[in-house]
């Protein structure tokens, strides 16, 4: 029996959650034990991952190590190569360590797209904080996404960041969704931030996928309550196939040619409809 270290820098958000939730599963069946470290976003957060998992590589029954939402830090080479131990990836960058992710461009595209053959051409993306991502990229991933399918069009981008509260999301899109000019149709990060936006606009007295569509981006276990359109992935199967790669056999070191691409589908419901 061996270990495997998990960092995170979440585990009480529905990805993370997920993500821990699958890879510990596919650990403890292979007999293994797994050591969950929690590491707070911040902008030294891939240092103190590397400082947790050093830690564990003490001990001679390490087998190696999964990062989720990391992004391979230069500065941080030489310590992880001496680890002489696998690091896998999860969502972070594909420059580097095997990593398995989704392509959120790709995936974001086709939310964009989903709204623009729908007839809309004011689409807005509320995306995450762009500009404090630390080690985390998806939100600008899914920002390109979106940059890139409105611009294929001949149509302007236009981009609101919100933070991951549902208070403050509700906040922005109180003031998004105001009578001048309003958006026809937005396109979410995540599910969890569409959930507020949608609040928002029924209070205002908008009728979500008649008055403003909505597509959002995870397919949380509640967006068929709410009828959300949305990019559906599992973050459940990102976790074991990250231990699975791990438990594989996979070299230590640099490898991205090792790397996993998971699939993901948009999932039409009633929140984007045909603009009138």
């Amino acid at each position: 029996m061996g270990s495997v270290s998990i960092v995170s820098p979440y585990e009480d958000r529905w990805f993370f959650s997920e993500v821990l939730r699958g890879a510990v599963a596919r650990i403890v069946e292979a007999g293994h034990e797994p050591l969950v470290h929690i590491v707070p976003r911040a902008s030294d957060a891939t240092v103190h991952a590397v400082e947790a998992v050093t830690r564990d590589f003490e001990s001679a029954d390490a087998i190696g190590a999964i990062a989720v939402g990391f992004r391979y830090r230069a500065d941080q080479r030489e310590r992880t190569l001496a680890w002489r131990r696998p690091l896998v990836m999860i969502g972070g960058s594909v420059t580097g360590f095997p990593t398995v992710m989704i392509d959120d461009v790709g995936a974001s595209w086709t939310a964009t797209d989903h709204l623009m053959q729908l007839g809309h051409t004011r689409i807005t993306h509320i995306a995450g904080d762009l500009s404090e991502q630390m080690d985390f990229s998806v939100h600008g991933r899914r920002a390109r996404g979106y940059r890139l399918a409105m611009e294929r069009a001949g149509l302007a981008p236009a981009i609101v960041e919100v933070e991951f509260d549902p208070q403050h999301a509700y906040e922005v899109a109180t003031r998004l969704l105001e009578p001048a000019n309003r958006p026809t149709a937005v396109f979410v990060v995540s599910d969890e931030v569409a959930f507020p936006i949608m609040a928002a606009a029924r209070d205002l007295g908008l009728e979500i996928g008649t008055d403003l569509s909505v597509v959002g981006f995870d397919d949380h276990p509640r967006a068929e309550q709410e009828d959300l359109t949305t990019i559906r992935q599992r973050p459940a199967e990102l976790g074991a196939a990250a231990a699975e790669l791990l438990l594989s056999g996979v070299g230590h070191g640099p490898d991205p040619k090792q790397s996993k691409l998971v699939g993901t589908q948009l999932v039409k419901r009633g929140s984007a409809r045909r603009l009138r």
